[in-house]
């Protein structure tokens, strides 16, 4: 009995590490704020440390007017804005100008095309490293985004659902392998007297129960529960790709237990009840 409980014990510590899994992962206005800040400030403390030219990086020692010729490409035609603002928007692009002592660092963060299509289109600078999932807006009032003393112009209007989309789909990986240890367990229990067909149907049980009353976000983001892979609804255990990946591992253990039995009556009756119960 003490060993049941342990069991179920682990059981449900289990499916609460899946489940804090799935929450940590979840991204919010504050987390994806401290994203993009830590890029930012990645990108400032390269740029001024760096001991050689960076691309999308023009460096002003001081009203220098032969770096009008580099900054003109950028849409910058005064380079008295380098000097006066900390923050330039034009058609060609986003521009941060970085301060440090003497120098006056114009980085190029986001491109600006007047016309997007299939093989231009607007997005942040290489040396940034924010994927183009984050949405970011110019806005003069916004406060999201702080540097040190600098706060700078930008919004978050849109941030990914997911900090990382692969956690997301290793979290629906684990609840098939949690279903297929659970079952596993079961199938050493004696004295469930067919431990192959109720323990299957125990695991069915669960699995259902799951379904109805706990939809964790980590099973519907992900590809392997994604309607649009693939679904199947007038099926009960059988509606997602992830369903047909758990029903084959959970037949294959199944098949290889019942057909260590020499009765091969029982065999072929216990079998077909188990692919009934897994079509369902």
């Amino acid at each position: 009995m003490n060993k049941w409980i342990l069991y179920i014990v682990y059981s449900l510590a289990s499916l609460a590490f899946i489940w804090g899994l799935d929450k940590i992962n979840h991204n919010t206005k504050e987390s994806a704020a401290v994203f993009v800040q830590d890029k930012f400030k990645h990108l400032k403390e390269n740029v001024i440390s760096a001991s050689s030219s960076l691309d999308n990086v023009i460096v002003i020692e001081k009203i220098d007017k032969s770096k009008i010729y580099a900054l003109s490409d950028w849409g910058i035609n005064d380079i008295q804005e380098v000097f006066n603002q900390s923050f330039i928007v034009n058609n060609t692009g986003w521009y941060w100008i970085i301060k440090n002592n003497n120098l006056h660092y114009v980085v190029k963060i986001k491109y600006l095309y007047p016309v997007n299509n299939e093989y231009l289109k607007d997005h942040y600078a290489t040396c940034l490293d924010i994927p183009d999932d984050y949405k970011l807006e110019y806005d003069k009032n916004a406060r999201d985004i702080k540097i040190q003393n600098d706060v700078l112009p930008i919004k978050i209007v849109y941030f990914p659902k997911y900090k990382n989309e692969c956690l997301v789909h290793l979290n629906a990986i684990l609840f098939i392998l949690w279903c297929l240890i659970v079952y596993v367990f079961l199938l050493r229990r004696k004295f469930l007297v067919l431990p192959e067909l109720v323990g299957l149907i125990i695991v069915l049980i669960v699995r259902f129960l799951f379904y109805k009353w706990m939809p964790l976000p980590l099973l519907v983001d992900s590809m392997l529960f994604d309607v649009k892979i693939y679904a199947v609804p007038n099926f009960l255990f059988f509606q997602y790709l992830g369903d047909i990946v758990l029903n084959v591992l959970l037949f294959m253990v199944f098949s290889c237990n019942v057909f260590k039995k020499k009765n091969k009556v029982y065999n072929v009756i216990v079998t077909l009840i188990g692919l009934c119960l897994l079509w369902l």
